[in-house]
């Protein structure tokens, strides 16, 4: 799965390769509204399977993009070479003319898990209980605990959740990778169905995603507002 802006993409064996770039025939679109962005080739590369691996093609013949994972150094991927991270997980983030990056997020995993769930309502003859289907994002322990970190001051009664600095401290993690591990998780959330709001920080998004829906690491509390 290919998280971009407000979309996503897949790859599928009948999708085997995903474009991204400035033109309009892309897959993945960006640096084309609302004006032009120049130094965005029209086709900057394709996310594509190699080897069992999910590998990144720079296709320009001029501009090079890096590649961040949750655990590992910026790795930059010059015009005309590939790249295919051992991980399942990572992040593609393009330069462009203004200070902000173009990111794409890029997550393999299997088809998202559905779960059946019990809720209480109430009726004719007093409360019941009526099932309901309700997706489960597919997280790592650690995108778990950031994620609990996250909502903590909400479930101690306090009216705003913790920063990215909060938590960075909190967990004794960089800045960089509390970025990354949280695109990953709204990446997760996108893939697994989770309806989400749209915020202009992902953070935001995240966290109101997971106290309105009630999401959190089985067996632990629900994140929860006051």
């Amino acid at each position: 799965m290919i998280a971009f802006e407000a979309d996503a993409a897949f790859l599928t064996p009948e999708h085997p390769s995903v474009s991204f770039g400035r033109a309009a025939e892309c897959i993945v679109r960006f640096g084309h509204q609302p004006t032009a962005d120049l130094s965005v080739p029209r086709v900057a590369g394709a996310i594509r399977m190699v080897d069992e691996r999910v590998g990144v093609d720079n296709l320009s013949d001029k501009v090079a993009f890096d590649i961040k994972t949750p655990d590992g150094p910026l790795e930059t991927v010059r015009p005309g070479t590939l790249l295919a991270p051992a991980t399942d997980r990572f992040e593609i983030s393009y330069q462009g003319s203004q200070d902000d990056a173009y990111r794409i997020l890029v997550h393999r995993q299997a088809e998202p898990r559905w779960v059946d769930v019990r809720r209480r309502r109430a009726g004719p003859a007093g409360l019941v209980e009526e099932p309901e289907t309700r997706v489960e994002p597919d997280l790592t322990d650690r995108q778990w605990e950031m994620l609990g970190a996250y909502t903590d001051p909400l479930r101690q009664g306090r009216n705003a959740p913790a920063t990215h600095k909060d938590v960075a401290s909190k967990l004794h993690w960089s800045y960089a990778t509390m970025r990354v591990e949280c695109n990953a998780i709204w990446a997760a959330f996108k893939i697994a169905g989770v309806p989400m709001r749209e915020f202009r920080d992902r953070r935001d998004a995240v966290i109101d995603a997971a106290v309105r829906h009630h999401l959190a690491r089985p067996g632990s509390p629900t994140p929860h507002s006051t």
